[in-house]
């Protein structure tokens, strides 16, 4: 989800749900957080992680 950038409704269909809705509640309940709030959060880890490392190298 996070690397290829997939409309979520894709994600939730690829994974087996009846529709994204589906793929959102479950999505919240499991992990606590929408998947909107998740690929925001690890896509900000991401960059941070990849900022760091060119600090480090140079």
């Amino acid at each position: 989800m996070i690397q290829q950038k997939m409309p979520l409704v894709e994600v939730a269909l690829e994974c087996g749900f009846y529709d994204q809705s589906s793929f959102t509640k479950f999505f919240n309940k499991y992990y606590g957080i929408s998947p909107y709030n998740y690929s925001k959060t690890t896509s900000k880890l991401h960059f941070s992680i990849a900022i760091s490392y060119k600090i480090l190298i140079f």
